[in-house]
């Protein structure tokens, strides 16, 4: 059995080492995928000298997450592995992911994807995972599922772990590149559902992985307005283009008011001062 990890990076060294070191005590053999987009911190070397067998994909800067990972995943399609395990490197993996992953998807006995849940190393809740929506249209208003010992089926996946077989990649292709940061993974789960191929939240969670910070970003109520509406138009807010972009491509014109109405909304409690 052939599995290709991969991820992408950019300056946080401590956290891409532990992630590789952490896919290396998997119980399997996993063949090792990074896109570094730039990193200042010598993170590829790094890499490179203590882990010498690890594919590196170099970029110079600017493609944030959902182009890193569509340079990484183009790299690792190329060599036709049996899956793909998609993960973010802020996750601490606990050794048994890897088993817990595939007997999930053996339990599922049909061609599908498996997301892989995290938790808070305090508080032990569900961080990160697999969401089913609560209104059919507003991908805001999802709900994640925390694993219960079974395989449960969800709507959208987080790329925090996720893991994809190689009908799927045949099927639904690789990420969009079109993307300026995120969302890209919830584009893929549309493209999945699109194609009729389910995704399951694994039976068990996979590791640690704590909420982004939303200190200094457009939720964060003690910025300044401008700032704060600079934020939210920024590539690691909600950018205009990215976000067009996935309702258009995934729900067509009845989209277009539900991610107006998004904008809307975000813009008049940033103006009121409440968190959004």
């Amino acid at each position: 059995m052939k599995i290709a990890a991969v991820l992408t990076c950019f300056n946080r060294k401590e956290k891409t080492l532990n992630c590789i070191k952490k896919l290396m005590n998997q119980r399997r053999d996993i063949d090792i995928y990074v896109c570094d987009d730039g990193s200042t911190d010598l993170t590829s070397e790094a890499i490179q000298e203590l882990y010498p067998e690890v594919k590196i994909i170099k970029s110079t800067g600017g493609l944030f997450w959902s182009k890193g990972m569509f340079q990484a995943m183009k790299a690792a399609v190329v060599n036709n592995y049996d899956f793909y395990l998609m993960v973010n490197d802020d996750v601490d993996f606990y050794d048994s992911m890897l088993d817990i992953m595939l007997n999930s998807y053996k339990i599922s006995s049909e061609n599908c994807a498996i997301v892989g849940s995290t938790q808070s190393v305090i508080s032990k809740d569900l961080t990160y995972g697999g969401s089913v929506l609560k209104t059919k249209w507003n991908i805001n208003k999802k709900m994640l599922l925390k694993p219960n010992g079974e395989i449960q089926k969800c709507d959208f996946a987080n790329w925090n772990c996720f893991l994809i077989d190689n009908f799927t990649v045949d099927h639904v292709g690789l990420i969009d590149n079109k993307y300026e940061h995120g969302i890209g993974d919830f584009d893929y789960s549309c493209q999945m559902k699109k194609k009729e191929i389910p995704i399951y939240i694994a039976t068990d969670y996979v590791g640690i992985c704590e909420r982004n910070p939303i200190k200094n970003t457009f939720q964060d109520h003690t910025l300044s307005i401008n700032k704060r509406l600079s934020l939210l138009l920024s590539a690691k807010g909600l950018p205009i283009k990215s976000y067009m972009r996935f309702y258009w491509k995934n729900y067509k014109l009845i989209g277009v008011p539900f991610c107006s109405w998004m904008y809307l909304k975000m813009i008049m409690l940033i103006f009121l001062k409440q968190k959004s």
